[in-house]
């Protein structure tokens, strides 16, 4: 393409006032490299000294200075570690052979340790105690101008302290202070006559179930029996649920297996079943040097997170401490189980005064389950008897005791003015998580035989509460809100006494509180119900607005693998033990080669001088306030960004878990005194969530709850710690940073 001549001539000007500024460029770096050849070094010339190094002296080996040889000659000789009795044995003589003549023994009654005899180490006491205390107070403040009203903290705090009251008085069972001066008895008796007295009131706001005894066993989900108890992870409310990575889908017949980007891959897994895995659209912009994620980039959308507490108590004990296949105690023994749990929620929402119906789930599991360790493809052999056995002694308590108390409170109470002005954006109040947690492994001796001169307890007792108040208030500026949180109202069911819903199922008296209280006989089991295999949540997809969908659940699983079967005292076993108890050293060969111990060639015998105690005492407690406060202002939303907001008040989580394993034998127990054995569990729930005409008063049924069930429930005595409200957020310190929005 031809130019014209003054195109031509600016062109050429462009081009020589470029060549000139880069020689101009060239020129100044050239300079300051001619400048700095030129330039003298100031850096003086290094001197070399040289420096000649000895070491005359050698190391001579470590010497401590210590010279003793002793005389073997002049030592006394040592007496045997262990002996064992030797027991004589009548060979009758063989016809044609000459009677079998013996060696005499200094001392025919011992024989040394090395020939027949055998070490057995002896138990330990064990104590363990472990207290676990966590507060979060979380009260965020945010305000922009758009004049909203709240109601002050201090109001919510004091209605949660009444709650926490009101659980409280719903409990049967106050555990005793651990006995540490060793009054094991005295703890045992307490606990026996807590369980004795304990009974569900005859009318109030609560529902409850008591079961004792034989009732007491197996899985019992609210006041029904159950064949297995579902995954504590799979109730947990949708937000909080983690993202499954695999969708299971019909597999398909590709030939070779692969797929590109944005096709499906399916696939089968280790058991058989179809799998599928989404591969997305490849992302050019990774391929680039420089690309980094962004650890702040936000989804398209807005999103104002108030609720998604989580507080999990979870205690472990794993025990293979001490057992034996008898016990022959000289005074009484008592064995006890005793599981309480308590459910409170109060969730009344309300959107521009309006009340709201979302569902929550409120779930008490307790399992007592004992299965035998007999092996019916290993019988014992009756021909076969103890030849020698061993005598441990301990002087003093035997004591296993493991002591756990948790106990988490969070106060969160936002109140917020949300104004939205971008085209995404994430408001975070909530999401607080407390974890408390406890894992025991314990493990000891196992004995054939074991005689204790005091008293014998076993005692496991588990209380648990949940403490949940979530009375959500939105109010919003051009409304719109009322659709995204709309869900299908649940019909009124029939009350039934002792009836349990459906894990995942919203519960009947969630709507019509009715006020069920029922206990079953001590002679009747619970009726069955269907088993829980892999339990279906029946919940719906979570609205854009969640002001509820809250779990509490309290689980509490005593495994015991070893069954314990009392039977009268012998005269045999009663005159060995008192033998043992004024100070023998060893049994009679009646004793040891008694028919029960046939099939064992030695015998493992240990003696207590005092008290033989297994004490676990577990402590669990969850208090957490959600009442939040949002105002938004909704015609912005819509009208200038036309987007959709997603709002999660609720999806709260309060977890009590505990679990206390036990690894045994089969053992018959033989007492001279009384034998105490008892089992309860105790459920209990306090749920009202049903709609309130103004949307700020506590409902009837709550009112009622606190007035039934103690005087001064607004005063109640401390849980563990003290709960303090929070101060004024206008003070000169706030609570939490949020705060500083004020400014």
């Amino acid at each position: 393409m031809m130019m014209d001549p003054t195109t031509e001539s600016i062109a050429h000007f462009i081009g020589l006032f470029e060549l000139k500024m880069e020689e101009l460029r060239l020129r100044q770096d050239y300079l300051e490299f001619r400048l700095k050849q030129s330039l003298p070094d100031e850096t003086p010339p290094m001197e070399v000294v040289g420096v000649r190094l000895e070491a005359p002296y050698q190391l001579r080996p470590y010497d401590p200075g210590l010279d003793y040889d002793p005389q073997a000659s002049a030592l006394p000789p040592l007496p045997p570690i262990h002996s064992a009795t030797w027991h004589e044995i009548e060979i009758p003589p063989v016809p044609g052979l000459p009677p079998a003549e013996f060696p005499e023994l200094d001392h025919p009654r011992i024989a040394p340790a090395m020939a027949w005899g055998f070490v057995i180490g002896p138990p330990m006491s064990i104590v363990t105690v472990t207290l676990q205390s966590a507060r979060l107070y979380d009260d965020d403040v945010m305000v922009n101008g758009l004049g909203a009203h709240f109601l002050a903290p201090a109001a919510l705090h004091a209605t949660l302290a009444g709650l926490a009251g009101a659980a409280e008085a719903l409990e049967v069972l106050g555990p005793p202070d651990i006995p540490w001066d060793g009054a094991w008895l005295a703890f045992a008796s307490e606990v026996l006559a807590q369980m004795e007295a304990a009974e569900v009131p005859a009318g109030g706001p609560a529902e409850a179930w008591l079961f004792r005894g034989e009732t007491a066993q197996g899985v019992i989900i609210d006041g029904a029996a159950a064949e297995e108890a579902p995954d504590w992870q799979d109730l947990m409310p949708h937000y909080l649920r983690p993202e499954e990575e695999l969708e299971e889908s019909i597999p398909g017949d590709d030939a070779d297996g692969a797929a590109t980007d944005g096709e499906t891959l399916a696939a089968r897994t280790e058991d058989g079943r179809a799998a599928s895995e989404t591969v997305r659209e490849h992302d050019f912009s990774r391929d680039f040097r420089g690309h980094q994620d962004d650890p702040f980039a936000l989804e398209p959308g807005h999103e104002v997170v108030a609720g998604a507490n989580t507080a999990i108590n979870e205690a472990v004990l794993a025990s293979k401490w001490l057992d034996a296949s008898l016990f022959v105690v000289l005074g009484d023994v008592a064995r006890l189980d005793a599981i309480s749990q308590v459910n409170v929620l109060v969730e009344h929402d309300t959107i521009d005064g309006l009340a709201t119906y979302q569902p929550s789930l409120a779930a008490n599991i307790a399992e007592i389950t004992t299965v035998s360790s007999h092996d019916p493809d290993d019988p014992a052999s009756p021909d076969v008897l103890p030849l020698v056995w061993d005598v441990v002694r301990i002087e003093a308590d035997l004591i296993q005791v493991n002591w756990v108390k948790q106990f988490t409170f969070a106060s969160d109470f936002d109140r917020a003015e949300v104004t939205f002005t971008a085209s995404a954006t994430f408001l975070g109040f909530g999401e607080n998580e407390i974890v408390n947690s406890t894992v025991l492994n314990e493990f000891g001796y196992l004995y054939d035989l074991v005689f204790v001169a005091g008293n014998m307890v076993d005692a496991t007792v588990v209380t648990q509460k949940n403490v949940l108040y979530d009375s959500d208030r939105i109010t919003t500026t051009g409304g719109g809100l009322e659709a995204a949180a709309a869900m299908p109202e649940p019909e009124p069911a029939e009350p039934e006494p002792a009836a349990v819903a459906e894990i995942g199922a919203p519960k009947a008296e969630a709507v019509t509180p009715a006020v069920e209280v029922a206990e079953a006989p001590a002679d009747e089991a619970p009726d069955p119900a269907p088993a829980i295999e892999e339990p279906q949540i029946a919940q719906p997809e979570p609205p854009a607005v969640s002001l509820a969908d809250n779990l509490l659940l309290n689980k509490a699983t005593l495994e015991t693998t070893g069954a314990d079967s009392f039977a009268e005292m012998t005269e045999k076993f009663a005159a060995a033990a008192e033998k043992l108890a004024e100070g023998a050293e060893t049994i009679s060969r009646e004793v040891a080669q008694d028919a029960m111990f046939a099939g064992r060639e030695a015998l493992r015998v240990l003696q207590v001088d005092g008290d033989l105690a297994k004490v676990n005492l577990f402590e669990q407690t969850n208090i957490v306030g959600d009442a939040d406060q949002i105002h938004i202002a909704m015609e912005t939303l819509r009208g200038e960004l036309e987007a959709e907001m997603k709002l999660i008040a609720g999806s709260n989580a309060l977890v009590n878990l505990a679990t206390v394993i036990e690894r045994g034998v089969d053992s018959k127990i033989m007492a001279a005194g009384e034998v105490y054995d008892e089992a309860l569990i105790h459920q209990a729930g306090l749920i009202d969530t049903d709609a309130v005409p103004n949307g700020v008063a506590m409902s009837a049924l709550v009112n009622e709850a606190m007035a039934f069930l103690a005087d001064g429930m607004l005063e109640p005595e401390p849980i563990g710690d003290e709960i303090v409200p929070t101060g004024s957020s206008e003070g000169p310190a706030p609570v939490d940073v949020m705060q500083t929005l004020l400014a």
